[in-house]
């Protein structure tokens, strides 16, 4: 008897750590404030507010002018996240666009890439992410509401920003109250901003290998930037 009260509590206890630290990953890796603290630190509360400044003003500026990038903004409600996710140069940045509409395509999320070339910041579109999962509350008739769509961000989109890594802080503290430590996953700017859609390199055994220089890149950027107002 004693022995079996003594399983059920090892049992309960093992149960309650686990809920315990199933909800601190979950708070840690989907929590925007951390990704925002982050930022702030590559960068600065005053440049952070400019860059997101800078880029809500590039879309209105599609819009103004009407080029063909700003269609899709012309008949639905949208909003930049206020998340910027900047890498350790703090000379690339990836946001997010939010797209509602009343027909059936009525959830979107544009990927919006900022770069900084001799100190002015571009920016340009990539990916296009339609929700249509009931996992989300997805509804033919009612758009999603942006505070949804922001959170379906953080969960796919933002989570590959940070590297997450437990620290050694003793046998009974890592089980009972661990601690985690973060630092900025620049193979995930890599894969937005490299890869073989841009022509510049080759999957190799060790991973992606670049083919083009910095330099190069830059004037990719520049260039895919600018081709929007070539296509009115």
């Amino acid at each position: 008897m004693l022995n079996r009260d003594r399983i059920k509590g090892f049992g309960l206890c093992l149960l309650m750590i686990l809920i315990i630290n199933s909800c601190k990953d979950k708070s840690n890796d989907k929590d925007d404030k951390l990704y925002k603290q982050y930022s702030l630190y590559i960068t600065s509360e005053v440049t952070y507010n400019e860059v997101y400044k800078q880029a809500n003003d590039t879309v209105h500026n599609w819009i103004d002018n009407n080029l063909t990038i700003a269609k899709a903004y012309n008949v639905s409600n949208w909003k930049i996240d206020s998340l910027l996710c900047f890498n350790k140069k703090a000379d690339r940045c990836v946001l997010c666009i939010y797209r509602q509409y009343n027909d059936e395509v009525n959830n979107a999320i544009d990927f919006l890439y900022g770069v900084k070339i001799s100190n002015k910041w571009y920016f340009f579109e990539g990916a296009v992410i339609y929700i249509f999962s009931e996992k989300y509350g997805y509804n033919p008739k009612t758009p999603l509401p942006f505070a949804k769509l922001h959170e379906i961000a953080i969960e796919e989109i933002f989570n590959g920003y940070l590297i997450k890594k437990k620290k050694n802080t003793g046998r009974w503290k890592n089980i009972f109250a661990p601690e985690y430590e973060y630092k900025i996953n620049e193979r995930w700017f890599d894969y937005h901003f490299k890869g073989s859609g841009w022509g510049c390199g080759y999957m190799g055994e060790k991973g992606w290998i670049d083919t083009c220089s910095e330099e190069e890149f830059e004037q990719l950027y520049y260039k895919k930037a600018l081709s929007n107002w070539e296509r009115k």
